[in-house]
């Protein structure tokens, strides 16, 4: 391929989940791949969100990469700046540097099946060309702004906390702070030692709170849905700061915005000069997963594809339909604790894939339909037993649960099953790999897994 702009491989996203791909297709022996990046360096969600108090809410020994270990972490929740300089030096340290295309903005990739190759346009102009293509946007990538009448007519300062203003002074503001999930029990806070004359913190459904570190607080009054639900968090500050006289919180439901204040449901009317939302992410949603149309060799966009199939994928990365095409954090690749570890075992799969294509020289590999409706249908079967249906989180408005009502963020296993899948078990008879247009190298019929205890065989 002649071209500086054909490549073997191309990746979207230069989070962790790009980074590690990097890291991995490079110690397998795959140097031609570049990884476009829409910003100007490194680290998506470590690199956008940068609001105060910021830490990783896991303790960061599980939010390391094995290839790459940090012994230098200063607390056991480090903190964003920390995290942001460590994904940096990850790249610096495994020479992906040349690798990098920023300011790279995808508008869309489609996949020709005649040459069987993936052609991705940025905006603006410009295209690669590439054999194989790994989506790498992550989960948390598009805000969610709350659908509240009046949003737009509120004439003070809205800010929506991954999109944080270090240069914004709340001394002596009005705040109004919506969500009270892992991000409101970070900043608010933070928001109230930054001198606010008055903060009215907006709930609509509790969450589960855990102390950090060896101070204890009062458990939790069990409410109307179940622990797990929604993301359970850490913190020694967040409750102390509603015994303060300036901060109030609010459980009537917000009814509309007015160009001056926000109003709930019982007609109350508080004024605000700031608007905060700490109302989350659309993890699944079709404006987020991905990021960008993808269109493969029907010509359909897969989201709209997942829209009318909901959600899946073989093992969380490769779905039918979609040759030559993997994803990282797709539906249900998440068994582990930490979100590093789910990147982990999916660039694992898809190197071993590209791996097993190299061997055979194949130049098109695509899972087939059987082992992805099987694979499909054996989660159905076993997620009776997550905490999501099994305790009561109808009433959570957890961003664990679709618009299908499924749970695609997280598959209903254990880790150690997909850790020994992923660099063990056997994933060739699960996709039909070509060479040219007629060749086949491996016979598509899926013939089972070496997978642990409730995997699918």
């Amino acid at each position: 391929m002649p071209d500086v702009n054909q490549h073997e491989i191309v990746i979207i996203g230069a989070g962790p989940g790009g980074i590690a791909a990097g890291v991995k297709l490079k110690a397998a022996g795959f140097h031609d791949f570049v990884m476009l990046e829409k910003a100007d360096e490194v680290g998506c969600t470590w690199r956008d969100n940068v609001y105060p108090g910021l830490t990783v809410d896991i303790p960061t020994i599980t939010y390391s990469f094995s290839f790459h270990k940090n012994p230098d972490w200063s607390n056991l929740y480090a903190p964003q700046p920390e995290l942001f300089a460590h994904l940096r030096n990850v790249v610096e340290e495994h020479g992906l540097r040349s690798h990098l295309r920023l300011g790279s903005t995808v508008a869309d990739s489609r996949f020709d099946p005649e040459s069987g190759l993936w052609h991705t346009t940025l905006e603006g102009g410009g295209s690669y060309v590439s054999r194989f293509l790994i989506s790498a946007t992550g989960f948390l990538s598009t805000p969610k702004w709350p659908d509240i009448e009046g949003l737009d007519e509120f004439e003070g300062k809205k800010m929506h906390t991954s999109g944080w203003d270090n240069d914004s002074d709340l001394a002596g503001k009005r705040v109004a702070f919506i969500g009270t999930g892992a991000t409101g029990i970070q900043l608010i806070p933070e928001v109230v030692d930054a001198g606010v004359d008055a903060l009215h913190v907006f709930q609509r459904t509790p969450i589960f709170l855990l102390p950090k570190a060896d101070l204890s607080v009062a458990k939790p009054v069990r409410t109307a849905y179940d622990w797990g639900c929604k993301r359970p968090s850490f913190s020694n500050v967040f409750y102390p700061v509603f015994n303060r006289p300036e901060v109030e919180l609010v459980t009537e439901p917000i009814a509309r915005l007015t160009r001056t204040g926000i109003v709930t449901g019982d007609g109350v009317e508080r004024p605000i000069d700031v608007l905060v939302c700490g109302t989350g992410f659309h993890p699944y949603g079709k404006e987020s997963t991905p990021t960008y149309p993808v269109y493969g060799s029907s010509g359909e966009d897969l989201r709209e594809y997942w829209d009318r199939n909901r959600y899946q994928a073989v093992r969380g990365f490769a779905i039918n339909g979609y040759p030559n095409f993997f994803m990282i954090g797709g539906p249900y690749a998440i068994a582990h604790s930490s979100y590093i570890g789910m990147i982990e075992s999916v660039v694992h799969n898809i190197v071993r894939v590209l791996g097993a294509a190299r061997r055979g020289g194949a130049d098109r590999v695509e899972v087939s339909a059987r082992s992805q409706a099987r694979e499909f249908e054996h989660i159905l079967r076993k997620r009776g037993s997550q905490i999501f249906f099994v305790g009561n989180c109808g009433s959570s408005n957890t961003y664990y649960i679709d618009r299908f009502g499924d749970t695609p963020n997280f598959r209903p296993t254990y880790h150690p099953n997909v850790w020994w899948d992923s660099r063990f078990g056997k994933i060739e008879p699960h996709f039909e790999m070509t060479r040219g247009r007629t060749g086949r190298v491996t016979d598509p019929t899926p013939v089972g897994s070496a997978a642990g205890p409730g995997e699918p065989r």
